[in-house]
């Protein structure tokens, strides 16, 4: 059988291939959900986009008390790797050589069920995946609007933590009525972001997208977006959004760390085009994957 991706545990010592079961049936993550993740697009032997989900990572961790080892030992872990994905695993539209990584930080092995222990625990697995499509070569995506209204804690709000259980029902929920993925409104009826992704919006001539204030995640593509936005010129209005005006857009996309930007094609009822997207967007795009160094257009 072929192997489709490679997983590693660590600690600050060593990279090994399972994690010892005492203390998996003691994590602090396995048992309560506490841990930050987050998930990453390699490119051959490196991760582009590293320094900020590095930052990122340190703040969720800050915000929920885990301990992290130092910075240098996490980027050996992730060559080291990817090292082992680039020899084992097969390779998908080889040209681009990308492979997506998760990095999942816990709390550990705590004596009790509210403290963190002094190290955390870490998995990092690797997985080949295809260069990301520009948007004219993709066929869209299906959403429908989740019929439960979402709100962040505060405490949790701007964090990937692994307490992730309603926006994975949320995404269940979509696949069970045949979509790609499901669009999530707060409890006022504004929306927030997708089960797992941001939520851009072309209406207008400019680009719309949800605040941080609605409780979406600081995603890593949704801000580099945003600053190549502004080095190019184009507008990009961050304010509440309701689902009406989503519906009135000329274009909607999504955009996650893996899969950069993704064309929707349908929101319930509602199509969308996925061709003749306008120069803006276009450009926008392109400046993403240049800074991403992934296949080039053409």
């Amino acid at each position: 059988m072929q192997q489709l991706s490679v997983t590693k545990v660590w600690n600050s010592e060593n990279l090994q291939d399972a994690m010892p079961s005492t203390a998996f049936a003691r994590d602090q993550g396995l048992l309560r959900g506490w841990g930050v993740f987050e998930t990453m697009l390699a490119v051959g032997s490196e991760v582009p986009l590293w320094s900020r989900h590095w930052a990122r990572l340190q703040r969720g961790a800050q915000q929920l008390e885990i301990p992290l080892l130092p910075e240098l030992v996490f980027r050996q872990a992730l060559q080291q790797t990817l090292a082992v994905a680039a020899t084992t695993l097969p390779k998908i539209r080889t040209a681009a050589n990308c492979y997506r990584v998760r990095l999942t930080v816990t709390a550990g092995d705590g004596d009790l069920w509210m403290l963190p222990g002094e190290t955390p625990m870490c998995v990092l697995s690797a997985s080949s995946c295809a260069a990301p499509l520009p948007l004219s070569e993709q066929s869209g995506l299906s959403l429908l609007t989740y019929p439960q209204p979402f709100f962040a804690l505060p405490i949790l709000q701007g964090c990937k933590h692994t307490s992730y259980l309603p926006w994975l029902m949320a995404a269940r929920y979509a696949r069970h009525h045949g979509c790609d993925d499901a669009g999530l409104l707060d409890p006022t009826g504004n929306l927030i972001e997708t089960s797992h992704r941001n939520l851009f919006v072309w209406r207008d001539e400019q680009l719309w997208t949800p605040p941080l204030s609605s409780g979406c995640l600081p995603g890593i593509m949704r801000g580099l977006l945003l600053e190549c936005a502004d080095r190019l010129g184009i507008r990009v209005c961050e304010q509440p959004l309701t689902l009406v005006d989503a519906m009135g857009a000329q274009h909607i996309f999504l955009t996650s760390a893996v899969s950069v930007c993704q064309a929707v094609k349908k929101w319930d009822e509602q199509s969308f085009p996925t061709s003749a997207w306008p120069q803006a967007l276009q450009d926008l795009e392109q400046e993403l994957r240049r800074v991403l160094d992934v296949v080039p257009f053409g």
